[in-house]
């Protein structure tokens, strides 16, 4: 028996299309018909149902017509032997989770009439190496390619505006990602857990880095963050061993909890006038970080945000800003800061022409 007989349709509500709904043979190759019969009339077979082809793990191969129009939810989930796919041109929309857990799916051409990947769309696609997202993407869906392991390269579209939530996390081969300028929202936890990327190119259309976003990015060594970023989320680089600098936005104000604890490789960081609030644990952990200089007044501090820091760790602030004198800086705060003074000739790009106060965790 053929696979095409195998191959179970309907027709829209319109009747004007062929639907397949549903695939009930064993074969490692099966080809789509563009048209199909139904009730002695001849049809153009335009939609992957959802479903369709869910968990037939014997299927190697799948040739899709110029005919579809669209793949629905789940239409290729866990077909675990589906080596390698081609999305022609004609396919505008790919449903959620329809490529889910596809393991030996080495390779993927997506329409370039695409204009989103659903949410789980190519989630757990263990074995797929390079992505190229074709330019009108606009949005990637949450956990789109999350633990795609294998994924070494992935070329985010011009055009893309939008990473959703966990869309990359536990892309464990990724070298550099480069963000282009069009992003402008990176949702939480999007890069976690990418831990052979050494560098990041954050678009300079991103006002803000949401909670855990670059967490467990381990071999990441340099970020700057661009300067239209107002705020860093909770955790956004926690765990980020090998960073060795960090160049914060002119603009940024809020610094979240625990956002840069565990970066081992940090030795000094320079604070802008901007920031007006750190979170919790910020830099905690960071053991060999042995500075922090502050351009400007002394922003809220959160508890223990320089906690287990570098023995000597000191904090430089220029003499004359604000609120460095309260009990936070002090001997008598909950993170035990001692204050001592310094001649210093230049802070930064400030003059300072009489005292730097220095405070040094014991």
């Amino acid at each position: 028996m053929s696979a095409d007989s195998e191959l179970h349709y309907s027709l829209d509500p319109s009747h004007s299309y062929a639907i397949l709904t549903d695939y009930g043979g064993w074969s490692s190759s099966v080809e789509i018909p563009s048209t199909t019969y139904i009730n002695g009339i001849e049809y153009p077979v335009s939609a992957i149902g959802s479903q369709a082809f869910e968990g037939c793990s014997s299927m190697a191969s799948i040739k899709i017509p110029d005919s579809i129009k669209s793949i629905g939810e789940n239409a290729f989930k866990n077909c675990a032997g589906l080596s390698s796919v081609t999305i022609p041109d004609s396919v505008e929309n790919i449903g959620d989770f329809a490529f889910q857990n596809c393991y030996s799916m080495t390779g993927i051409g997506i329409s370039n009439r695409i204009t989103a990947i659903g949410n789980y769309v190519f989630d757990g696609c263990a074995g797929l190496r390079t992505v190229v997202i074709p330019d009108n993407v606009k949005y990637i869906g949450s956990y789109a390619f999350r633990s795609c392991q294998s994924m070494n390269n992935v070329t985010i579209s011009k055009g893309t505006a939008v990473i959703g939530e966990h869309a990359f996390e536990n892309c464990a081969g990724f070298g550099n990602i480069n963000i282009p300028d069009e992003v402008t929202d990176i949702g939480d936890y999007a890069f976690k857990n990418c831990q052979s990327v050494t560098t990041i190119t954050i678009s300079r259309g991103v006002t803000s880095i949401g909670n855990h976003v670059f967490e467990n990015c381990a071999s990441l060594r340099t970020i700057t963050i661009p300067d239209n970023v107002t705020s860093i989320g909770d955790y956004a680089f926690n765990n980020c061993q090998s960073m060795t600098d960090i160049t914060f936005s002119k603009k940024i104000a809020l610094l979240g909890a625990h956002a840069f604890e565990n970066c081992f490789s940090l030795t000094g960081i320079t604070i802008p006038r901007s920031l007006s609030s750190i979170g919790n644990y910020a830099f905690s952990s960071c053991r060999n970080l042995k500075s922090a200089s502050f351009q400007g007044n002394a922003p809220i501090m959160g508890s223990k945000v320089f906690l287990d820091c570098d023995k000597n760790f000191v904090v430089y602030f220029v003499c004359g800003a604000k609120n460095f004198s309260s009990p936070i800086w002090q001997a008598n705060s909950t993170d035990s800061y001692n204050a001592a003074t310094q001649c210093s000739a230049t802070f930064g790009e400030v003059k300072i022409s009489n005292t730097l106060m220095i405070g040094v965790i014991t």
